[in-house]
């Protein structure tokens, strides 16, 4: 976080976790999922990149976390734990397209989904004949596997 944005639980409800912006007054920005105990004696929160403002390929560096009773007006006031965290690089997300021809790759291409979707131009003559189209999503170099239709051209 860049010194400006506080994560801290809402004095309204003790397991409610928050993202402040504060510059130089706090707002709250969003609330977060997560909570304390639900997968054992943990405290778990996820924070949307999108409430961040990250970008793909923007990084995040000297990350901290800790945990401790507090409230939204004053902040933590002891801390119980508290763990430095690795730098890490906000991938880009892709999706992977290709056609193939008796499991032969004939044709391929890339795509940045944009609103939930992902369109690929697949150029190239293509014989008429069965085909399987091929996609995975792919974040920097992890992809799902693919998943494939069968179509005729």
């Amino acid at each position: 976080l860049d010194g400006t944005t506080r994560i801290t639980p809402s004095s309204r409800d003790a397991w409610r976790f928050e993202v402040f912006r504060c510059a130089p007054s706090c707002e709250s920005a969003a609330v977060l999922a997560g909570g304390y105990g639900t997968t054992g004696d943990e405290v778990r929160i996820a924070i949307p990149a999108t409430v961040l403002g990250l970008r793909p390929d923007s990084g995040l560096t000297a990350l901290r976390a800790f945990t401790g009773p507090g409230d939204a007006l004053s902040g933590t006031l002891t801390r119980f734990d508290e763990v430095a965290l690795p730098d890490a690089v906000i991938p880009e997300a892709l999706v992977r397209f290709r056609v193939l021809h008796h499991d032969e790759v004939v044709a391929e291409a890339t795509s940045a989904p944009a609103a939930g979707r992902a369109t690929a131009l697949l150029q190239g003559p293509l014989a008429a004949s069965s085909y399987e189209v091929e996609a995975s999503l792919c974040l920097g170099s992890d992809c799902t596997p693919p998943r494939r239709v069968r179509t005729e051209v």
